[in-house]
């Protein structure tokens, strides 16, 4: 590591210094301090990445803007990871894309059975739990 790196990696703050912040208190009440922390050190890392591989500091860190970069991962981290999408692979049941598609009618008895209670994994007429078969 020569004497640039050296510099620039003393220029990281640690997560205490940017939990002081005033933009990351909107952060911490939004998401957590536990996922701002774990994104402040996945940033951190990053920059690290950044050094050791172009020998330069990102952008974000330049422009002191941690808070708007952690944000962004946050809200990129919230987003829901099933996506609907076409199966035009040409395989009828594809293992990557889910499941086969369920039928309206099953699809309102499976909604039906979440709204309450029902006997599961329960027999009603031997009083006990039911078996793997019932």
């Amino acid at each position: 590591m020569n004497s640039q790196s050296s510099s620039l990696f003393s220029q990281l703050p640690s997560v205490d210094r940017l939990l002081n912040e005033p933009e990351m208190e909107r952060l911490i009440s939004e998401y957590g301090q536990q996922l701002v922390v774990d994104a402040l050190r996945y940033l951190q890392e990053q920059a690290r990445d950044e050094i050791r591989h172009r020998e330069r500091l990102p952008g974000w860190v330049q422009d002191w803007a941690w808070a708007e970069e952690a944000r962004a991962y946050l809200a990129q981290k919230q987003k829901p990871g099933l996506v609907p999408v076409f199966n035009l692979s040409g395989t009828v049941l594809h293992t990557n894309l889910g499941r086969a598609l369920l039928a309206e009618e099953a699809i309102d008895e499976v909604a039906n059975a979440m709204r309450q209670a029902v006997t599961l994994e329960y027999d009603l007429d031997g009083a006990g739990a039911a078996t793997a078969t019932a």
